[in-house]
């Protein structure tokens, strides 16, 4: 599976906007990015650094696995916000992995 970041580039070995990156699977409903540093890290569906909210991202996806593993959480995360935006409650991100689609 590959993703390509788009957002503010950040850190000397994280992400830089445009590049895209193997993404390794999920793992507690977190991505498995291989990033710039060239080892694998765990990155939010939201792509940022921890320490500064301000600096935000997104995943595009570019190659996803036969079951559409990616499309089905970025979608799920899609509903989510929307949801939230219009009724203000936090949503709760489903994890592909727990088979909830």
């Amino acid at each position: 599976m590959k993703l390509r970041y788009l957002g503010p580039s950040f850190g000397v070995d994280s992400l830089t906007d445009g590049k895209i990156y193997e993404c390794l699977g999920l793992d507690a409903g977190l991505l498995r990015i291989v990033d710039d540093s060239d080892e694998d890290y765990l990155y939010s569906v939201i792509p940022g650094p921890m320490w500064d909210e301000s600096i935000r991202g997104r995943w595009e996806v570019v190659e996803d696995d036969e079951e559409g593993t990616l499309a089905k959480l970025f979608e799920e995360v899609r509903i989510s916000l929307e949801n939230e935006a219009r009724t203000g409650i936090k949503p709760r991100v489903v994890s592909v992995l727990e088979g909830d689609y």
